[in-house]
């Protein structure tokens, strides 16, 4: 206690000799010595100076005073233990109790750190600083969990730190310790950090240690340690001795988070009533969940034997799943198995098994994820649908003629001999005819005499589609791509892939429309509405339409490459005046259909009826002579048929008369609208950055527009 002062200290005043004493015992010392009394100092902290070094120590002081033959104190008998060793034992001790006792409440890999950081924040005078940094499941980064006496973000304390990069000089030699699992010493902080806490004391330290968190078991760390040394003491072996112990357990306190979190995922997965299992990638099952136990009746020891396939799935199924799997886990993408499981009563019920990878960071499956949902009363509903559909369409076939083409006409016949030779190709059909003339039935015939006829046949109607709708009805959108898009939606395109699909009136398509189509003909692909995502589709494209398009081409409201495209294969559809030959037959048809509809039976047709119909004109083709045949056989009273004449007289309408004639209006529009468009490009018509390219229509078409109307496009150059 007295150090180097002694010899020379003896013979002198205690204060004068031992100043840093008065402030502890002189109060004692005076009692002692003025009053005869005997005084006790516990657990007295003295800062012994040892060459240099100011050591940490600490002392039990008994004072027994002296008694002179007067009865006064004459001096005092004074007796010093150093408790220096049982002091800093029963401190540390006290901290691994801690530790032990409070990390039991921690359920997070984070909270055991911050609850370890704070019963390491009372003991300041073993660990003046601490640092406790948590490590990523691939051990690429430790995360700051808690801090003692450091702010997090200090350059002695960042928040999160690199373990694959090289460690420069001025940091912990974090990713050391990982990679070695081995307690790592580092001095001089000052010069790496500046100025430290000391705890308790005003020094900074310069000494600390870098310890591994492994929990028993792993191969490395959970998190690191790191622990300042305090100024007051020398990292002798029970130094280093107590920071191993509370190392370990902080890391005892993470296996047991890691045991709860185990414990609480299997708890939580058996509650899920969703058939769960862990494969390894030779086919090995490693885990199976309650409710793949609960329906199979197998034990977890029975669930994971290697004959669980014979024993568990439908014979006429092992070998197809055996060889589904093989092929999926050759890979490591996601795949998915319609399979029937045997229930423990015997039964056996569909089910859909999803596997899922875990990769490592090669790429390499290390687990497969699978699982399997009830899809049994799906698939038999999907059995009976086919059932249904198949007796309906056979039903379909035998009573009705409602979607055969009726007549003998030469005109009719050469169509239909066109039919039988396009119907067997995949290429793309152009239908052409007046309105009515019954196009639809022809592309459905196309169908149905293809190799797609198993597959779906949609008909879109372009012209009933509101132009700002037109899109999304044929591509499909996406959850989010405009106002109302609540969720994603297919559209007609992907309806029908590995069918057919039917775009009546084609020629009422927006321009922005027409590109999409293009894309669709040329690269067999769509996006939808709000997607950048392109969908490949295998569907052929039938199209029709009653306009000229020809005309629209040159007009600039139909894109020529688009026309090119859609006439690979044009049909024509003759017009109801050039079959006239198969009006008698189409009559026939009609009035049995109609009469059949309405419970009526014709046993003769009115001459003179037949007459009026095969001399009468038909704007409307086919379609108005069956709303005239229908009209005619719900007002009949007789059983013979008859048409009323009247009905047959189309009276012209009147077309107001306008105050300036509509065509010069229209091209004025034309001419200013180009005009404007030539101004804006400098003249320029075609390249991207054109006229033609501004208002969306061919090059050549623009041209011709502008010579048509006498347009001098150079001037525009001149303007620039």
């Amino acid at each position: 206690m007295i150090g180097e002062k002694h010899p020379s200290a003896l013979g002198t005043r205690l204060f004068d000799s031992w100043p840093e004493l008065r402030p502890t015992i002189e109060s004692m010392l005076e009692s002692v010595l003025t009053a005869g009394k005997a005084a006790l100092a516990e657990n007295l902290l003295h800062v012994y100076d040892r060459h240099g070094y100011l050591e940490e120590r600490y002392f039990t002081v008994s004072f027994n005073p002296i008694m002179l033959d007067s009865g006064k104190p004459g001096g005092s008998f004074t007796f010093i233990h150093n408790i220096t060793d049982r002091v800093l034992g029963e401190r540390r001790l006290r901290t691994l109790r801690d530790l032990a006792a409070r990390a039991g409440d921690a359920r997070e890999i984070e909270e055991a750190g911050r609850i370890a950081a704070g019963v390491l924040g009372e003991n300041r005078h073993d660990l003046p600083f601490a640092l406790i940094y948590v490590l990523s499941k691939d051990h690429d980064e430790g995360r700051l969990a808690a801090a003692v006496g450091l702010n997090p973000g200090e350059p002695a304390s960042p928040r999160t730190v690199n373990l694959r990069q090289p460690e420069h000089s001025a940091a912990w030699p974090l990713a050391r310790a990982v990679s070695t699992n081995s307690v790592q010493c580092v001095d001089g902080l000052q010069k790496k950090f500046g100025q430290l806490p000391g705890g308790p004391w005003t020094d900074s330290p310069d000494c600390a240690f870098v310890l591994p968190v492994t929990p028993t078991g792993m191969e490395k760390p959970a998190a690191i340690l790191v622990a300042g040394i305090s100024p007051r003491r020398d990292a002798d072996d029970a130094y280093q001795s107590f920071l191993k112990s509370v190392a370990d357990q902080i890391a005892a306190a993470m296996m047991r988070v890691m045991a709860y979190e185990s414990l609480a995922i299997r708890e939580v997965v058996d509650l899920i009533p969703v058939m769960i299992g862990v494969i390894k990638p030779d086919s090995t099952v490693l885990y199976a969940n309650k409710a793949i136990l609960d329906y199979t009746g197998f034990s977890i020891q029975q669930a994971t034997q290697p004959d669980t396939t014979n024993r568990g799935f439908h014979p006429e199924d092992i070998e197809r799943l055996r060889e589904e799997r093989r092929k999926g886990m050759l890979g490591n993408k996601p795949f998915a198995i319609e399979e029937r499981i045997r229930r423990k009563d015997g039964q056996y019920r569909w089910f859909l098994a999803q596997f899922n990878p875990l990769l490592d960071k090669q790429g390499r499956v290390i687990r497969w994820y699978a699982t399997g949902t009830d899809i049994d009363d799906r698939v038999r509903a999907e059995e009976r649908m086919r059932n249904e559909n198949l007796a309906l369409r056979e039903q379909i076939e035998r009573d009705s003629m409602f979607e055969d083409i009726v007549g003998s006409s030469e005109p009719l016949q050469k169509v239909l001999h066109q039919l039988r030779k396009i119907a067997p190709s995949d290429s793309t059909v152009l239908i052409l005819g007046e309105t009515g003339t019954g196009k639809e039935l022809i592309a459905r015939a196309i169908h149905k005499q293809s190799s797609r006829s198993p597959r779906a046949f949609i008909a879109v109607n372009c012209g009933a589609i509101p132009p700002s709708l037109i899109a999304s009805e044929l591509f499909g959108h996406e959850k989010g791509a405009f106002t109302g898009a609540t969720q994603r939606r297919i559209g007609r395109f992907e309806a029908a892939n590995g069918g057919t699909i039917f775009l009546d009136e084609v020629g009422d398509l927006p321009a922005e429309v027409q590109i999409a189509l293009l894309r669709v003909l040329q690269e067999r692909e769509i996006e939808r509405v709000g997607s950048e995502k392109p969908i490949p589709l295998d569907v052929r494209v039938l199209a029709a339409t009653h306009r000229d398009l020809e005309k629209l081409v040159s007009e600039g409201t139909f894109r020529e490459d688009l026309l090119y495209r859609l006439n690979v294969l044009p049909i024509r559809m003759p017009s109801l005046r050039e079959r006239a030959a198969d009006v008698p037959l189409l009559v026939e048809y009609f009035i049995a259909r109609f009469g059949k509809k309405a419970g009526k039976q014709f046993r003769a047709i009115d001459k003179n009826s037949l007459k009026l119909l095969q001399e009468y004109e038909w704007p409307g083709n086919i379609r108005e002579l069956q709303n005239v045949i229908e009209r005619a056989v719900i007002l009949s009273e007789s059983d013979t048929f008859a048409v009323d004449d009247t009905w047959l007289k189309r009276e012209p309408s009147e077309v107001p008369r306008l105050a300036t004639p509509l065509t010069g209006t229209l091209l004025q529009q034309e001419r200013d609208i180009i005009e404007a468009a030539l101004a804006e490009t400098r003249g320029r018509v075609s390249g991207p950055a054109g006229a033609a390219a501004k208002l969306g229509v061919p090059t050549r078409t623009l041209d011709s527009k502008i010579k048509r109307l006498g347009i001098d496009k150079y001037r525009f150059k001149s303007q620039a």
